[in-house]
């Protein structure tokens, strides 16, 4: 998942890119979209099944979005390589305010690490008429959560280089997982942390003290607007 920041990305120093255990995080959970948004595969790794990707409107009440509101980016079939650019700001299905990303699997329900009805690709028409699963960016959403003890599904990854990027990595088996997060691996250019982009105080002296809410490996710190 390219190079470390400051690296040289020409004659790379350092070709290992993004530590997996180090960089690994369960958050941010929502997502503001600050521009036209690229979606892109990454890999699909050792997935079990021909995953699709999409954005939902963010849970405000702890409710998981319906089939309506789950759009896909990024299908079953679209290889590794496959970019989409949308702006979602400019979508009628776009609410306000932030959004979360999905897994969807055409697993046979109940899990059975079988394709239901032998089609291994997931559609909206499918879940819809209940043929597989759809996993969360928000965990208390996924159908097998389960409080602290919930099986992980995603893995999420503040890029090193490109400012606004994210890198999705996902497990795609109802109430299990082999940990190894390859299953589908998507980024998504144009989104911010939830939250970000707020006032706030970095209890610096002086003009120092305005600051401004950014994403910082994934997680939302106070930084100064003036440097």
């Amino acid at each position: 998942m390219y190079h470390e920041f400051n690296d040289n990305t020409c004659i790379p120093s350092r070709s290992d890119g993004i530590d997996p255990r180090r960089a690994a995080s369960l958050t941010p959970e929502t997502f503001s979209p600050t521009c036209a948004l690229t979606f892109t595969v990454e890999s699909r790794g050792t997935a079990l099944f021909r995953n699709a990707f999409g954005r939902y409107n963010a849970s405000t009440d702890g409710t998981p979005p319906s089939p309506d509101d789950l759009h896909v980016m990024l299908p079953c079939d679209a290889p590794v390589g496959t970019s989409v650019v949308l702006d979602v700001r400019s979508e009628p299905a776009y609410r306000g305010g932030e959004i979360g990303f999905f897994l969807l699997t055409p697993e046979e329900r109940p899990s059975t690490a079988r394709c239901a009805g032998g089609d291994c690709c997931p559609t909206i028409e499918r879940y819809r008429g209940g043929g597989g699963y759809a996993y969360y960016s928000q965990r208390a959403l996924n159908p097998d959560a389960r409080g602290a003890d919930s099986f992980i599904h995603l893995l999420v990854y503040d890029s090193r280089i490109f400012e606004r990027t994210f890198y999705f990595a996902w497990e795609d088996t109802f109430n299990t997982a082999n940990n190894d997060f390859t299953d589908l691996v998507t980024r998504v250019s144009g989104v911010e942390c939830g939250g970000a982009g707020a006032d706030c105080d970095t209890r610096m002296q002086g003009a120092c003290g305005r600051g401004i809410t950014r994403c910082v490996d994934g997680r939302l710190e106070c930084t100064p607007r003036y440097a």
